[in-house]
């Protein structure tokens, strides 16, 4: 006769930093929007990094997870920061897409490109997807910023000094 295995409990860490507990999944469903993302965004990472740990031939990067408008949901830029601090610790990429302008989730992002949809094809119908560029031709940007300047100013004392200019 087989000996059947012990019944496994699982757990899932709150991801709230100023928080931290373990809930049941069935618990989840009782939490936010964000904390719910939030916690499946780090199980899919540790899935993954789990998955690669076993395969016997070492392998490159691992994955990639492209997220549908999670910023309608978890726009918090905590848990999104926490998203990407964990999937960078465990070499996943993360790409985010959304419509919203919600420049402080947004803000945590080194790099945003902008696609739209505008033009479609005459024959069948179907939206093309475009990256937006500026009419100088302009591909992509990164943008890098430090926390300690004040880029209102800066700007402000350069719109000043080129009013003083003849």
């Amino acid at each position: 006769m087989h000996r059947l295995a012990e019944p496994m409990k699982v757990e899932i860490l709150f991801p709230d930093p100023g928080d931290l507990h373990y809930i049941a999944p069935s618990k989840m469903t009782k939490e936010s929007g964000g904390e719910r993302l939030t916690s499946m965004v780090l199980l899919y990472c540790t899935l993954l990094r789990m998955r690669v740990a076993h395969r016997t031939r070492p392998a490159g990067r691992s994955s990639c997870l492209i997220l549908d408008n999670p910023i309608g949901v978890a726009s918090r830029p905590l848990f999104l920061q926490l998203q990407r601090e964990v999937a960078q610790a465990m070499d996943i990429q993360l790409i985010y897409t959304t419509a919203l302008k919600d420049f402080d989730a947004l803000e945590i992002f080194p790099k945003i490109i902008r696609l739209r949809n505008a033009q479609r094809n005459r024959r069948t119908g179907e939206a093309f997807l475009m990256h937006e560029t500026s009419p100088i031709g302009l591909d992509a940007i990164h943008m890098m910023h430090d926390e300690s300047r004040n880029f209102s100013r800066e700007n402000h004392e350069h719109q000043e000094d080129q009013e003083d200019q003849p």
